[in-house]
């Protein structure tokens, strides 16, 4: 734990103040200090390929320790935006003008902030491994699967709520005649799972009422599959996700997408040759 309170009354530490959506850097500017989260939070985002948006690449909360590079490479451009998420303090440090002079001063409060770094930097490492290791089994499951019906897919889903170690899932899909209507497919809080309840849903907040969900509690992934969504909702542990959880859930949320497509598509196929064999009859 860093003494936040210690760095913020020493003079080398600036406090500053970002209102909500309030952006601190963008990406390719030139920044040369080192920030700590004194409390609430921030978003990384990356441009997209055609600039016309961000995607998101890691949340920051409080005493959360960023742009560390900066301590070797002070001049580097940045790579990343950084967004305030909520109104959000930070204490910023100018590594090229105050980080020595701060070390002459409190050579313990340094050491401390750089251990703390290592620690921080060891964890996200930590998280990347577990998101490779939740992506390949899922991976694997999706290559083994011998039959891609509604029960694989299914199975696919028991192992995504292992990966993430939720208390349930429940995976919805859109109507693609009546809008605005969605049918409840699987829920892992029951015995039976297998569902086929439909549902009338105008607005996402609905959801909550109709299936007694607490809204401080879950975690919604959309995915689109032939421009129609398939709503993921992952209830919490009791906490919030962690940015590990959200990137694996992002990721293989994707995969099952093409899982989806392809199953959808096996659909069709059986339909239609099921109505050709019934026209044969009549004929």
């Amino acid at each position: 734990m860093l003494n936040i309170e210690h760095y913020k009354n020493s003079w080398f530490f600036k406090e500053i103040n970002l209102s909500k959506w309030e952006i601190l850097f963008s990406e390719w500017d030139l920044d040369q200090n080192l920030y700590i989260i004194e409390s609430w939070e921030v978003f990384v985002l990356k441009e997209t390929k055609d600039k016309s948006d961000f995607k998101i690449l890691s949340v920051l909360w409080d005493e959360e320790v960023f742009w560390e590079a900066s301590f070797v490479s002070p001049f580097d451009i940045k790579m990343a935006t950084i967004k305030a998420n909520k109104d959000t303090k930070l204490l910023k440090i100018d590594v090229l003008k105050d980080l020595d002079l701060f070390f002459q001063k409190f050579p313990n409060e340094t050491i401390d902030l750089y251990k703390y770094i290592i620690s921080l930097s060891n964890k996200r490492l930590l998280n990347a491994n577990n998101h490779i290791l939740s992506v390949y089994e899922m991976n694997k499951e999706i290559i083994w699967l011998t039959d891609l019906n509604e029960k694989s897919f299914f199975v696919l889903i028991q192992k995504f709520n292992k990966l993430i170690n939720t208390d349930y899932i429940l995976y919805f899909e859109k109507n693609s005649i009546v809008d605005g209507y969605f049918t409840l497919k699987y829920d892992t809080r029951f015995p039976w799972k297998m569902l086929d309840d439909v549902f009338e849903i105008k607005k996402e907040e609905e959801i909550f009422d109709l299936l007694f969900l607490k809204q401080d509690d879950y975690v919604i992934q959309k995915i689109n599959v032939l421009n129609n969504y398939y709503w993921f909702f992952l209830l919490g542990k009791g906490i919030n996700f962690t940015d590990s959880e959200l990137k694996i859930i992002d990721t293989i949320s994707t995969l099952l997408a093409w899982v989806i497509n392809q199953k959808n598509i096996l659909k069709e196929i059986k339909s239609e040759e099921d109505l050709g064999e019934y026209e044969e009859d009549i004929l």
